[in-house]
């Protein structure tokens, strides 16, 4: 008797149809789940895109290209710096990077004069906001939403999720310390961008420096295309708070605080 007519091939054959059943209806199951995630994001994207707001934001970072995130006890903002590729200001501040000098970071940022604090956030360049909310940005996707991701092209969706949280984790780790947080967001191209993070501790006086280049797949959407400054600024409003109290002490606390806790 030959091995395909025996009662253990059968019986494999059954194993293999049922796991392959199975295999199919998760995929399957995942594939919707995960189709419903992007088409959520996809809305919430579209929403916010259409904002006269988000327009003016998306073309200043497009010009500077920069985004500074800086997060202290007396104050959590984001700057689109305004600083172009020809400015000295930023050769400096790229430069301090570089470097990894501590002392001329918060020297270029200690530049600052309140008026130029107030005029960025009249020009909608500053915002106050809220750590908690980049940290919850992403949803649970929870197993099948997983597994489906797996059989669907890459979405930027990801991509933003994940930056996210990064910047979450951080940002609970200076919740938790006597930290002064900075990130600098350099956008390298219209798919990358390079995470500088920088940890100064205020009591000890100790400081740390790591870096992460995030790829960003464009977003195509009818006739327009959503690049890396469309995504970062989307970030940005998702997080921002439009409390007037913290505004108020944004103004008030910022150059203050960058100029008490420089490096001695």
């Amino acid at each position: 008797m030959s091995f395909w007519n025996t009662k253990a091939f059968r019986i494999s054959a059954i194993v293999v149809a049922a796991l392959l059943t199975i295999f199919l209806i998760i995929g399957s199951i995942g594939y919707s789940k995960a189709g419903k995630f992007i088409k959520e994001f996809e809305e919430d994207f579209k929403r916010i895109s259409e904002t006269d707001q988000f327009k003016t934001r998306v073309t200043k970072l497009k010009h500077t290209n920069s985004v500074l995130l800086m997060m202290h006890e007396v104050f959590k903002f984001i700057w689109i710096l305004d600083i172009n590729k020809n400015d000295k200001t930023r050769e400096k501040f790229i430069e301090a990077i570089k470097t990894k000098d501590s002392f001329k970071i918060f020297e270029c940022l200690a530049e600052l004069d309140r008026n130029k604090v107030v005029e960025a956030m009249d020009l909608s360049c500053l915002l106050a906001f809220d750590p908690e909310k980049i940290s919850k940005l992403k949803p649970k996707f929870g197993f099948f939403a997983t597994i489906g991701f797996l059989f669907r092209k890459r979405h930027p969706m990801k991509d933003i999720y994940k930056i996210s949280e990064k910047i979450g984790i951080k940002l609970k780790d200076c919740e938790k310390s006597a930290l002064i947080l900075i990130l600098f967001l350099d956008i390298l191209d219209d798919k990358k961008i390079e995470i500088s993070e920088f940890d100064y501790d205020t009591i000890k006086h100790n400081f740390d420096f790591s870096s992460d280049t995030f790829i960003l797949n464009p977003l195509k959407r009818n006739d327009k295309t959503y690049i890396s400054a469309d995504f970062i600024i989307y970030l940005a409003e998702k997080a921002a708070t439009g409390s007037e109290a913290i505004i108020e002490e944004l103004k008030q606390n910022l150059i203050l605080a960058i100029k008490e806790n420089m490096p001695k």
